[in-house]
């Protein structure tokens, strides 16, 4: 009897410790649930770095602490927001994180041990919400008599399920578009290029600026920031976002000006000063439809009170799955299907009401995810489309219109693009918009802020004395496997550094104290197809330290990217 219960005892007391040690072992396994923000969070990163609330719980206790990381493309890819968070007895915690990181992405948010690597597991048992982070990045001149003069802008424009990135009118308008995986929250393939742009650079060897007023060549800010002995004509931007759908508007208002005689492309020796065109661009971005779609409205108005003729070439590229292992193909109104269009090649097609042009990679299956399909619509008479360039990388042709801008009135000219995987959804939204473009376009009023718009920071103004804002270039390195540079910048006190350039991708770094910084240059999208094609790229960098409570110091540099 006494063996039995000795037995007994031993074996109870064995349940007993193994159900502790599995306790312990489950307890030691990281567990967190994100609850704030929710899920989908619309965010836009900026130059101010707006922060944003991340709180939750998780099985962390005091002394524990945890990052707040941002995952991507089903999850191999992250980037952080906030680290070193510290876990409270109940393992709650609560933080604003950083947007910057974190720009331009559609990622899960989750709270894990500080410094840990992620695993399936660990992501499977560490919970958070859906972001959809826009991304906004003002261009400012960085020497001369315009220094710190805003001409051009990046915005990227992300939402749940796709993304367009936009530059100002003369640049690149409605750029890149993307589509994605909302479930992997992954990008699978890319389908606009530069679109509704109306460049005074003479892109793709167009020997006249994209739009003519009155017979003259016209340009904007975006066209001649290097023409530095006259004053820039002004440029200014707001943007809006609606919180629960992640629509986006942005506003631009651009002058148009000339130069006194014929020379084109403006430069400094034969454009010394500007002359007002009397006419004003108010251009008017939407997007919508979880980002399958964004239209474009311009106003073009007389300033002057005179009349005014305007011809405008406004350039349209796609790219439809980079590289191309096949040819796009175009379905213009009432026009034959058109397939590898060459350069010089003209397509007249019916423009007699709102209309839609469809294109896809030829031969693609209708969902393909890998190269996705679109539509451009025009409101207004867009006929012939002339191609001017073919790469491998894109297909690009320009639309051409004409206009009398009344004394004192406005002419209106609009444009959508519309992106899916699926035929039948591109074709919902074109319909979508060729309705909205039958009725009259409705008066919209200047792009003059207030409200919930938010507008491109300016240059902070000089404080007397400034702390230096004097910096010094120490080493440039090439890595030509990849076609970067990296620089390593010295920094005189604690402050912004930040890198740009029309050619490469912005890139930013805070100062804390006097310190050497690097800095990363890699091509644009656009510019690194040419890279790839080429072998080596020439960009030019604005490299602006900004000392806090200071004014920006700007150096630029020339370089050349090789990539072997």
């Amino acid at each position: 009897m006494k063996r039995s219960i000795q037995v007994l005892i031993i074996a109870t007391a064995l349940t007993v410790a193994a159900l502790a040690a599995a306790a312990a072992a489950e307890a030691a396994v990281p567990t967190s649930n994100i609850d704030t923000p929710a899920t989908p969070t619309y965010l836009i990163a900026g130059p101010s770095d707006p922060s944003f609330l991340v709180s939750g719980t998780s099985n962390s206790t005091t002394g524990d602490e945890l990052d707040i990381r941002c995952f991507y493309d089903d999850g191999t890819a992250w980037k952080t927001a906030a680290t070193e968070v510290p876990a409270a007895a109940d393992g709650g915690f609560a933080t604003a994180a950083s947007t910057a990181p974190i720009g331009g992405k559609l990622c899960r948010l989750a709270a894990l041990p500080s410094g840990s690597l992620p695993t399936p597991l660990a992501l499977s048992l560490n919970t958070g919400p859906v972001l959809a982070v826009s991304e906004d990045f003002p261009y400012l001149v960085g020497t001369g008599p315009n220094a710190g003069t805003l001409y051009d802008y990046y915005f990227y424009g992300q939402q749940r399920d796709a993304a367009f990135d936009y530059y100002s009118a003369a640049d690149c308008g409605v750029g890149d578009g993307y589509l994605f995986d909302p479930e992997l929250l992954e990008r699978t393939t890319q389908t606009f290029y530069c679109n509704d742009a109306l460049s005074g650079s003479g892109n793709n060897g167009q020997t006249r600026s994209a739009i003519q007023i009155d017979s003259a060549d016209a340009y904007t800010a975006a066209d001649v920031p290097g023409v530095e002995t006259a004053d820039l004509p002004p440029i200014s931007y707001t943007y809006s976002q609606d919180p629960t759908s992640g629509d986006l508007t942005i506003k631009e208002v651009d002058q148009f000006v000339r130069c006194p005689g014929t020379a084109f492309p403006p430069t400094e020796g034969n454009c010394p000063a500007f002359v007002d065109t009397g006419v004003t661009l108010e251009r008017v971005i939407v997007q919508s439809d979880g980002g399958h779609m964004t239209t474009a409205t311009d106003r073009f108005l007389s300033t002057d009170g005179e009349t005014h003729s305007i011809d405008t070439r406004p350039e349209n590229a796609q790219d439809f799955n980079y590289p191309h292992s096949t040819e796009i193909e175009y379905s213009f109104p009432g026009a034959a299907t058109v397939t590898s269009p060459v350069p010089g090649e003209s397509v007249s097609f019916d423009d007699s009401t709102p209309g839609s042009v469809y294109l896809k990679v030829e031969g693609s299956a209708d969902g393909d995810t890998e190269t996705g399909r679109g539509a451009i619509v025009f409101g207004e008479p867009a006929s012939p489309a002339t191609f001017t360039a073919k790469r491998l990388y894109e297909s690009t042709f320009y639309f051409h219109q004409t206009a009398t801008v009344p004394a004192g009135g406005v002419a209106t000219r609009r444009f959508a693009y519309v992106q899916a995987y699926d035929q039948a959804e591109v074709e919902a939204l074109a319909h979508k918009a060729e309705a909205a473009f039958a009725e009259k376009p409705a008066p919209t009023p200047a792009s003059s802020g207030g409200g919930s718009d938010q507008t491109a920071a300016q240059a902070p103004p000089a404080q007397t004395p400034p702390p230096s804002n004097k910096i010094g270039i120490l080493k440039t390195k090439l890595d030509k496997k990849t076609g970067t540079a990296l620089l390593t910048v010295k920094v005189p006190t604690a402050g912004s550094l930040s890198l740009g350039g029309k050619k490469v991708k912005a890139a930013k770094r805070t100062a804390k104290r006097p310190s050497m910084l690097t800095l990363a240059v890699s091509a644009k999208r656009r510019f690194a197809r040419t890279l790839a094609a080429d072998g080596k790229l020439r960009v030019a960098v604005r490299i602006a330290f900004t000392p806090d409570g200071g004014t920006p110091g700007v150096v630029n540099r020339s370089l050349q990217l090789i990539r072997r």
